[in-house]
Parts: structure tokens; C-alpha cells; sequence
């Protein structure tokens, strides 16, 4: 599961590797993501460092992609070659901050030739969700970015409904919750319905055989059916670990947030830079509605529409399928 143990927390907050934790706080372009014994820390949706504990010792390997530097820049590939060592001082852990400005200008440059557009608004929609100057605002709180279920199924031995092939992972773009405004200061505003969230930017995104929105909204549907708990429990330690790292903003510093398996969990579908005119999106939408048909399904599905412009989500902003498709068959055309 997506934890870190308690002396690699204990780390982060105040040990040899709080330079790294107290860089990303301050630091609105990155992003530190949870995994299971180690970190990712993001830049524009790309893997600036991943810091990975080393057995049950005090050290922690660090890892770039080199695929993200120029062939030219041989300084960086030898200061990286000499610095993958595993980190166990503060003095190591400062050198890897001081080297962020120019990973960052490596990975700029990478990203003019190849993009990475989904990513990249994954990153900013947990920014201005999470930690944003508007956090507080918003009635939505994210724990995680490209989920990937631990479960292995075999489909000779898996209880898993409706799965098949010699194996399968579940993979996802966000994990996160709901916390609505309106609930805050009830005895039991802690406790928030879970939410998953698939990001799909352009309309290529929305038909691709691998991963379109069919095959996404299907993956989620089998997920909650058979493994919420591992949802609930996955977002609820990326919460609390979240929240001490001081990573997610919330008024009340003594509020603990709480994904609840008795809450009625969304699936969130956020469609990026679509064409509003595209068939391809009508005919996803058009096929979605085949497959909820009228019954209850168990979740709630929404999309997610703008707030005037930006990322910020409100449950206002979320609509429901029927009003989805009734928007996009009027080519977007928001009429008053």
C-alpha cells in the first residue's frame, strides 16, 4: 500500500531529509507524491526525483531520469553518476535541492520535444486543490497522481468480478476526496467521500484502445466494486501522511480528514482541452450513458466543468452525466 513508514516520515519532518521536504513546501511548482517505502517528487507532471528508503537502514536512494538531459550537458550526467549514492546526511540531501534549478531547465527543455499535457494537469489540479492561496475554498482535497493498484489478478484464481487476462493492475490518474462546505462544522465533517478521477487532455485521449474513457470508466466500476476498501484505506493513510507533512492546506490544522466506505465514493472524469464539437467525445458520453443505463450503480459519476477558468472544484462544478451530455450536444454553448 502507498505509505512510508514512520521513520522515513520522521525523516522528512525533521530529520536529514527535511531540506528536500521544506524545498517542496515552499516550492509551488513541485509536488511530492506517496508511494509504497518511497517518494516521487514531481515537476509539470515529471519525475524530478525519486527517493527510495534502502532496506531498513537511514539511507535513501535517489534517482533522475537521464532521459531528460541533453546529450550535450555531460557536467550534469557526472555530477548524477557521482551522486547516486544513497542519501544518509543533510549536507547530501541540500546538494540534491541545490541541483533542482537545473533539472528543472533539463526537464523544460525535454518537454518542448516531448510533452507531457496529461501529467502536467494532474500536477496542477492537486496544486490548486491542495495548497493553492485557494485551497481552503474548494471542496475537494487530492492524495495521489498515476495510482497503480498492487492487485495482480489471475483470472483463473482471482475472486475479482468481471476481470479477465493472465494478469491485470488498476491504474489510475488521481485518488482524493470530497469535502463539502456545507458539512464542515458538523460532528462527522471529517469524514469525506472517497474519488477517483481520470484526466483526459484532447480528444486522441478519449477513443485510445489502452486507455480511453470506456476502458478507464470500466477499470473503475470493477475496482469499486470489488476493492473500495483498498481505496478508503489508500487515501485515508495518504491523508493523514499528507496532512503532517503539511502538503494539503485545511483551516482547521487539527481536522483529519477521513475517506469513509460508507460514503457513496465518485467517479470524476476531468476532460481537458477537448474540442467541444467532437463526435468522438459525444459518442464516449453516448456510450457511458448505455452502460449506467438507469440502474444504481453504487457510485456517482460526474464531470468536471471549469469555474470560469482554472482548476479550483467545487460540487458545483461537478455535473452529472445527463447534464454533461446535454452540454456538449449544444457544442459547449453556456446560453443566458
Amino acid at each position: 500500500m502507498r505509505r512510508l513508514d514512520v521513520q522515513f516520515m520522521e525523516d522528512l519532518k525533521s530529520g536529514f531529509l527535511n531540506p528536500i521536504l521544506t524545498r517542496v513546501q515552499n516550492d509551488h511548482t513541485l509536488m511530492l507524491a506517496i508511494r509504497e517505502d518511497y517518494i516521487n517528487i514531481y515537476y509539470r507532471g515529471g519525475n524530478l526525483l525519486q527517493l527510495t528508503k534502502a532496506g531498513g537502514i537511514r539511507h535513501y536512494i535517489p534517482e533522475f531520469d537521464e532521459n531528460y538531459i541533453r546529450q550535450e550537458n555531460a557536467t550534469l550526467k557526472t555530477w548524477l553518476t557521482a551522486n547516486v549514492l544513497p542519501l544518509a546526511t543533510v549536507d547530501a540531501a541540500k546538494q540534491w535541492v541545490d541541483k533542482f534549478a537545473e533539472l528543472k531547465q533539463e526537464m523544460d527543455l525535454s518537454m518542448a520535444r516531448t510533452s507531457k499535457d496529461e501529467r502536467e494537469f494532474q500536477q496542477l489540479i492537486f496544486r490548486e486543490n491542495n495548497f493553492s492561496r485557494l485551497s481552503n475554498k474548494t471542496e475537494y482535497f487530492f492524495t495521489d497522481i498515476e495510482y497503480a493498484s498492487p492487485i495482480n489478478v489471475d483470472k483463473n484464481t482471482s475472486p475479482l468480478q468481471g476481470l479477465s487476462g493472465k494478469k491485470n493492475s488498476f491504474r489510475f490518474d488521481m485518488l482524493g476526496v470530497e469535502w463539502l462546505s456545507e458539512d464542515r462544522n458538523h460532528k462527522s465533517a471529517r469524514l469525506c467521500r472517497p474519488v477517483i478521477v481520470e484526466v483526459k487532455y484532447g480528444d486522441n485521449s478519449l477513443t485510445e484502445k489502452k486507455s480511453g474513457m470506456t476502458k478507464h470508466f470500466k477499470d473503475m466500476q470493477k475496482f469499486l466494486v470489488n476493492c473500495r476498501q483498498e481505496l478508503v484505506d489508500t487515501v485515508n493513510y495518504q491523508l493523514s501522511q499528507l496532512q503532517a507533512l503539511k502538503l494539503i492546506k485545511i483551516a482547521n490544522t487539527n481536522m483529519q480528514l477521513q475517506a469513509s466506505i460508507e460514503q457513496r465514493p465518485i467517479i470524476l472524469f476531468v476532460i481537458a482541452n477537448a474540442n467541444p464539437r467532437s463526435s468522438a467525445l459525444r459518442r464516449e458520453i453516448a456510450e457511458l450513458e448505455s452502460i449506467l443505463g438507469n440502474e444504481d450503480p453504487g457510485f456517482d459519476v460526474r464531470f468536471f466543468v471549469s469555474n470560469f477558468a482554472g482548476y479550483a472544484m467545487h460540487a458545483s462544478t461537478l455535473l452529472d452525466i445527463a447534464a454533461f451530455s446535454g452540454l456538449i450536444k449544444n457544442g459547449y454553448l453556456l446560453k443566458g
